[in-house]
């Protein structure tokens, strides 16, 4: 019941009006008026969705169209987040010291450190084109069974991250999806598996949020016209490394 109701947050949490993001969409990309005026042919998109197809946590996702008709995703990170992120920290920190206090000496400073380190490392989205790039970069001998969309860095910065659009995705938890699209279960999860232990063990580099808003496949033909699974990871945000000593004890 609680991964039910916490499930809409993965994609469809509640979202901003284009006009409330359009500020941050401008650090990375020339929109003359939009959206009070529709995009001309001085501006960086053809053609940009006011509502977004995705929102999470911190950030929502609108297709568009570049000028040559390529279609791109938009990812733009909520405007008030550094704010928020600050006060929110300070007021952890506050009551990480009382708990020390009341404790007699039960420090969870560790904890709030290490979480603001994480979420900060999230709200900048310059480290998660370098992620996506180093893990495209990593996973390249594996296509076409899996896909790490193309970065456009031109159109990217600290708070906006443009990447190619990928259509036809399936949850992972979309069981019923996956059979709709001819795709075993058990070699999808087989896929993800390896994979993902590839990550691990072979590059020492742990995906931090795998969960089924960031991770989807979908069915790809083989040339003999087989239907088998292609692995699309979109998120970047946060990875953990494994040093060479740890991956071995593993």
């Amino acid at each position: 019941a609680y991964a039910e109701a916490l499930a809409v947050f993965t994609d469809q949490a509640p979202h901003k009006r284009a006009d409330e993001v359009a500020p941050v969409l401008r650090q990375a990309m020339q929109l003359g008026g939009w959206p009070a005026t529709a995009l001309d042919a001085t501006c960086s998109l053809r053609q940009i969705d006011p509502t977004p197809i995705a929102s999470a946590s911190l950030a929502q996702v609108h297709a568009a169209t570049l000028p040559d008709g390529t279609r791109v995703a938009v990812k733009v990170q909520y405007p008030e987040l550094q704010t928020e992120i600050a006060s929110d920290f300070a007021v952890f920190r506050m009551l990480g010291a009382q708990i020390k206090e009341l404790a007699q000496g039960y420090d969870l400073t560790w904890a709030v450190d290490d979480f603001e380190r994480n979420i900060r490392h999230e709200l900048d989205f310059r480290l998660e084109a370098e992620n996506a790039e180093r893990t495209a970069e990593q996973l390249a001998h594996l296509a076409p069974s899996v896909h790490v969309p193309r970065v456009l860095r031109r159109l990217s910065s600290a708070h906006v991250l443009t990447m190619e659009f990928c259509d036809g995705l399936v949850k992972l938890s979309d069981t019923e999806g996956l059979r709709r699209e001819g795709l075993d279960a058990g070699e999808c999860a087989r896929l993800v598996c390896d994979t993902f232990a590839e990550m691990a063990f072979v590059h020492g580099r742990v995906h931090a949020d795998p969960h089924a808003g960031n991770i989807y496949l979908r069915p790809r033909k083989t040339p003999d016209g087989a239907v088998r699974p292609q692995l699309v990871i979109l998120d970047h945000g946060l990875y953990h490394d494994l040093s060479c000593d740890l991956r071995e004890k593993l």
